[in-house]
């Protein structure tokens, strides 16, 4: 059953007053962790929920109830967030926030490859440098300066004494011979017996 329009319309108008009581109540460390136009929203369901039960006959007590029902819910809150000593707030950080140079979420990254995951990479890793090895210098050379020097295809040309086109072509095809090379590393380690 619905509550009569003119309650529903009172409630609705203090919308903005009660967004400002909840501004000015709020603690920063309990902002950062509930919303104040939330906490309005709240405070306004439970007031239609209780219009039914309201008593007051002015406006002013209109407003002193659901000023009361919002500060009940700040209170609590900021009693389930600040209360308990695991939410303390004062020790909680941003993932991004900086610490000591790197992000909290760098410093919390842990490198949890298992030793089965170590030990096919270490494969993988000779594998490449098996194939790395079949190439021809200059290949090799351009392929290596490319992505561990993380050379421009000018520098590599002039490393070659050659134009960046031709750099850059003889690492396409440096590329692909490595695919190639790679692929066949892999074909003869997957078909040899494991030791």
């Amino acid at each position: 059953m619905g509550q009569p329009p003119d309650i529903e319309r009172a409630i609705a108008a203090h919308r903005q007053y009660l967004l400002l009581v909840a501004d000015r109540s709020m603690t920063p460390a309990l902002k950062a962790k509930e919303g104040a136009s939330d906490l309005v929203q709240e405070a306004m369901l439970a007031a239609h929920r209780a219009a039914g039960e309201y008593r007051g006959q002015t406006p002013i007590e209109l407003r002193s109830w659901l000023r009361r029902l919002l500060l009940n819910l700040v209170a609590r809150a900021a009693r389930r967030y600040l209360g308990t000593q695991k939410r303390r707030l004062g020790r909680e950080f941003s993932l991004d926030a900086d610490i000591h140079g790197d992000s909290v979420a760098a410093s919390l990254a842990v490198d949890q490859t298992s030793p089965g995951g170590l030990a096919s990479r270490r494969e993988e890793e000779a594998l490449l440098r098996a194939a790395l090895d079949r190439l021809p210098d200059r290949m090799r050379d351009t392929v290596l300066w490319r992505y561990q020097d993380a050379c421009a295809f000018e520098e590599i040309g002039r490393r070659l004494g050659c134009s960046d086109v031709a750099a850059r072509n003889l690492w396409l095809r440096g590329l692909d011979r490595l695919n190639r090379e790679y692929a066949a590393a892999r074909a003869r380690s997957a078909g040899s017996p494991v030791n």
